[in-house]
């Protein structure tokens, strides 16, 4: 939790000038933990942060929903566009041809998941904002 914490507060100017809200939510009670590399952690955080921050077109929240073994980013956004290839999505990718990117975020993210044993996933619906999950495997 205090790992999520602290890169929603690095995010916290950029927020602020954008006028986008940043909260956390946590759906369990107790410490989460996983186990794995902090600073690789903290990166694939601040990638999908850094993503809802500008790509997220009308979002006036973005929530840092953390659970047992799983940390969700989830604006409130336009969402990305029906017209996008599901099995494509990436974070740079807006739904907006002419200022899609290389999607070299998602790539770092989901290297980073996979050496920690973990997921990653992003669900979007038009109109109502996109979700990218982190899912980390159980500690023990």
């Amino acid at each position: 939790m205090a790992l999520t914490r602290d890169v929603l507060a690095d995010f916290s100017p950029t927020a602020l000038d954008a006028g986008i809200e940043l909260s956390l939510e946590q759906a369990s009670q107790g410490p989460i933990i996983v186990h794995g590399v902090e600073p690789a952690i903290r990166s694939a955080l601040a990638n999908l942060v850094g993503n809802a921050l500008v790509h997220a077109r009308g979002a006036e929240r973005i929530v840092a929903d953390l659970d047992r073994s799983s940390v969700s980013i989830r604006d409130d956004g336009v969402g990305i566009s029906a017209s996008i290839d599901r099995d494509r999505v990436e974070p740079f990718q807006t739904g907006d041809t002419v200022t899609q990117g290389a999607g070299l975020g998602l790539s770092i993210v989901q290297e980073i998941m996979a050496a920690h044993g973990g997921s990653m996933t992003i669900a979007s619906t038009p109109g109502h904002g996109t979700t990218a999950s982190l899912r980390f495997a159980e500690a023990s």
